[in-house]
């Protein structure tokens, strides 16, 4: 896989999730879908979908998917691989930090898929610049 797939693939997968997520009633039942499988796998943390707190989800849905846009018009430019591997890296550390602050333990397994995808959109980056 090119360095330009594995980008375009990870943008278009954040824009149907935050599309998702931005979606009210969708948003909504993402949440309560990520705490039964929290839940089924028997991991610790709890959070309860208050009306703030599907607030906070929305607009990050919103923002995700705009983010996410952006990405998919910019390209796998060294501008564009390098705000997508921060924002990878910074999402990767919130999760963390929400976990370690009692929130669903699940959400450290998204967590390590941002982390995945970070490394890998870099190193194929990298790799294909050595190789140009």
């Amino acid at each position: 896989m090119t360095a330009e797939k594995l980008y375009r693939s990870v943008a278009a997968g954040d824009l149907v999730l935050f599309s998702v997520l931005a979606v009210p009633g969708l948003g909504g039942l993402v949440f309560d879908w990520v705490l039964r499988l929290n839940t089924m796998m028997g991991l610790g943390g709890s959070a309860q979908a208050t009306a703030a707190l599907l607030l906070f989800l929305h607009l990050m849905g919103l923002m995700g998917a705009a983010l996410a846009y952006l990405r998919l018009r910019i390209g796998a430019s060294t501008d564009g691989v390098r705000a997508t591997v921060c924002v990878k890296l910074a999402a990767a550390a919130l999760f963390a930090l929400f976990v370690w602050h009692g929130a669903p333990a699940v959400l450290v397994v998204f967590g390590a898929i941002d982390l995945a995808q970070a490394v890998a959109i870099l190193a194929l980056h990298s790799r294909q610049r050595r190789l140009s």
